[in-house]
């Protein structure tokens, strides 16, 4: 459906801390990091999954978001790119029946936090018990989110055929100059 769009609500101002994540008392700051929190509505667990699908529940998986869904995500990371330099990378994203809150190898130490810049998810958060977005398609979404900000940087045809013409006329004006050369005070052609 090329015409779904995902509702976008904002909660918080983005230069404003949230309270999404699990912030333990004299641990590492996860809410007030200078972190803006994106929620996806929907699920990463298959099991939750199939039984929305057996009921004919609507909703968004994450392993298989749609086109809609990977492109709107991806509008709003780019812009996040531009607008508030969040650089387009990322951890590992690991599937939620892969990962266990006991037991989980992509979570970030405190420190690796504190030095992380980019996108990552609640599987990644210290002090964090969420396993989502589970492997949400990430990579995609980040690829996407490049190519759109080429896309909007990119000069328009029109855009680059009056640079040329614009380049071909400096050019030349400056060869006119330089075969008029002024010998004793006068200029010849």
């Amino acid at each position: 459906n090329t015409s779904a769009r995902l509702e976008v609500v904002q909660h918080f101002p983005l230069n404003m801390s949230s309270r999404a994540l699990r912030n333990n008392p004299g641990g590492v700051e996860t809410n007030r990091d200078q972190v803006i929190q994106i929620e996806v509505v929907g699920t990463c667990v298959d099991r939750t999954h199939r039984e929305w699908e057996a009921r004919g529940i609507k909703h968004l998986y994450m392993p298989h978001l749609p086109e809609w869904a990977i492109r709107d995500l991806a509008e709003i990371i780019e812009w996040l790119n531009i607008q508030w330099k969040i650089p387009l990378n990322c951890p590992e994203f690991q599937s939620y029946e892969r990962l266990s809150p006991g037991i989980i190898k992509n979570r970030f130490s405190m420190s690796q936090w504190r030095r992380f810049t980019g996108i990552c998810g609640h599987q990644h958060v210290p002090e964090n018990t969420h396993l989502d977005p589970g492997n949400i398609p990430i990579r995609k979404i980040i690829t996407d989110a490049i190519e759109l900000r080429e896309e909007r940087t990119m000069p328009s045809t029109s855009e680059i055929a009056k640079a040329v013409a614009a380049q071909t006329i400096e050019h030349r004006t400056v060869t006119e100059q330089h075969t008029r050369t002024p010998i004793g005070g006068a200029l010849t052609d």
